[in-house]
């Protein structure tokens, strides 16, 4: 239970460098709640949302994929002994073309934010979906600079939205911070 220690303290002080924003609650409570077996994250990147994924996964069982275009050596470091992290190096789009795994029951996109990309994430890999698959996209949105108490909607709400509409998904945004974006069938 080394993860679960470690996110029950981020969880507890907000001090995971995003500030407190309930971001990685969710992360590690939705697959929880699914009892998600298989979760794919995209965008490893320092291993934040790993971490809480990982926790969630000493919960519920599970394994984890997670996908980066780079190598994140300091993040495959720290997840050495952890035999239900998979680390897989290739472009997100490109490894859901050809992903022959267990049907994914939580999907976290967090890599490339371009609205195309995130759109053609969700495409590609919502047929992997599970029937009770959940994804979640981050960084819906952002501070706006010229006023930090408001929110600007980024590239990745817009893909969520288009995307819901298109495929008959429902789309929550949940506006903390950086912004959540949850779907479901």
């Amino acid at each position: 239970m080394k993860f679960t220690r470690e996110i029950l303290g981020w969880l507890r002080s907000g001090n995971w460098g995003w500030g407190f924003d309930y971001t990685l609650h969710l992360i590690y409570l939705l697959p929880v709640a699914i009892r998600a077996k298989t979760i794919v994250e995209l965008g490893t990147g320092r291993g934040t949302s790993l971490t809480a994924l990982a926790a969630a996964c000493e919960v519920t069982g599970g394994k984890i994929i997670t996908v980066d275009i780079e190598k994140c050596e300091k993040v495959r470091e720290k997840f050495k002994n952890c035999p239900y992290v998979v680390f897989v190096q290739e472009d997100s789009v490109s490894f859901a073309k050809k992903y022959s795994g267990d049907p994914v029951d939580f999907l976290l996109c967090d890599s490339n934010h371009r609205r195309k990309h995130v759109l053609n994430e969700l495409h590609y890999w919502s047929k992997h979906l599970s029937s009770r698959g959940v994804i979640a996209v981050h960084d819906t949105q952002r501070p706006n600079p010229e006023n930090p108490s408001e929110f600007i909607l980024n590239d990745p709400y817009y893909a969520c939205l288009e995307f819901s509409r298109e495929k008959g998904y429902k789309f929550i945004h949940i506006p903390i911070k950086y912004g959540l974006g949850v779907l479901v069938k």
